[in-house]
């Protein structure tokens, strides 16, 4: 099988046959190359104009690897309000085979430009980071995602002055991998059902993101991170986790602690997962997509069992040529929240 390559009607053209898995190969190597998304809709046109068979395997590539130009107003926007937009209720959401899903962000935010005691370069990767926790939580649940990347675009100063948008430059960008869990949560008997709810929430839509069934107020967005441990000594966990801990937020300084016995009672464990991840990370958690509460027989503790998608954090000190097993082994929870002054 062949694909005519045709690049105008006229009998003057030239045809030049290739093989459909050639087409496919360079289609997919130029979508996923770093481009403007203004680049982007100039390359898709120009797909779009050499054949049907073009077109259809470019549209199966854009399907799989999804990119969607954002305007960094807006993601700050979204962050200021403490919520985001569901990607589901956008008017073209990803597709159910989506194994990539990149937020191109044009031109770069003000706040990235800021100078604070930060270093330019953490200050970059800590809003990278919030952007990409941004994104992860406004995704519907997805069985093939495999990564979550930011890229972020700026003017030159040629461009400035011409006022083209097709001058902007690729300047940086930050990718993390997804992995899908199924989680167990064990909570204590008398643990109230406010600490359920906020440290169990299952993805809801932005017109009922707010109602909290047991409480009569909205519950403040928070982060579960969870990380093992390997030592066995109490004192020598403690110290191996407050390190987790302050690794953790070096990596998110748009994160703060949140240190309350409520949660800290909660346990978890990974029971099965759609992949291994590299030896020292640390896995956001994603919200449930579906909740099966049981009440336990033993102590009538309460177990949440559900299927979730994680986000991997590759700290300080991770080891990307050992990989580690999540299934079965416990994990301590930590939770944060969104820290209330800048950074």
């Amino acid at each position: 099988m062949t694909c005519p390559t045709r690049l105008c009607e006229s009998e003057t053209s030239t045809s030049v046959n290739l093989p459909n898995e050639l087409v496919e190969k360079i289609l997919t190597d130029g979508w996923r190359s770093h481009m403007s998304p203004e680049e982007r809709l100039v390359y898709t046109t120009t797909i779009i104009l050499v054949c049907e068979s073009w077109l259809a395997s470019l549209t199966k590539i854009a399907t799989k690897d999804v990119y969607l130009p954002t305007s960094a107003s807006i993601l700050q926007h979204g962050l200021a309000q403490g919520r985001m937009t569901t990607i589901r209720q956008e008017k073209r959401p990803p597709h159910s085979n989506c194994r990539s899903l990149t937020r191109q962000i044009c031109p770069i935010g003000e706040n990235v430009l800021q100078e604070t005691y930060m270093r330019p370069r953490e200050r970059r990767r800590g809003i990278g980071i919030q952007d990409i926790f941004a994104t992860f939580h406004a995704l519907p649940f997805l069985q093939n995602l495999q990564t979550v990347a930011v890229e972020y675009y700026t003017h030159t100063l040629e461009g400035v002055k011409a006022n083209l948008w097709t001058s902007k430059i690729f300047n940086f960008s930050y990718q993390a991998t997804v992995l899908r869990m199924d989680l167990e949560y064990i909570f204590p008997v008398d643990s109230p059902s406010w600490v359920i709810d906020a440290v169990c929430p299952i993805h809801r839509t932005r017109e009922t993101h707010s109602k909290q069934p047991h409480v009569p107020w909205a519950l403040p967005h928070l982060e579960r991170v969870s990380t093992t441990t390997t030592t066995e000594s109490s004192l020598q966990a403690q110290d191996e986790q407050d390190e987790l801990t302050a690794k953790i937020l070096r990596l998110c300084p748009h994160l703060e602690y949140i240190d309350c016995e409520e949660l800290c009672r909660v346990k978890v464990t990974i029971l099965s997962s759609s992949r291994s991840m590299p030896s020292g990370c640390a896995v956001v958690h994603g919200g449930l997509c579906r909740r099966q509460r049981v009440l336990s027989t033993k102590d009538g503790s309460v177990v949440v069992r559900s299927e979730a998608m994680g986000l991997v954090l590759e700290l300080a000190g991770s080891e990307k040529s050992r990989s580690e097993s999540l299934e079965g082994i416990p994990r301590t929870l930590r939770i944060f929240g969104q820290r209330a002054c800048g950074w």
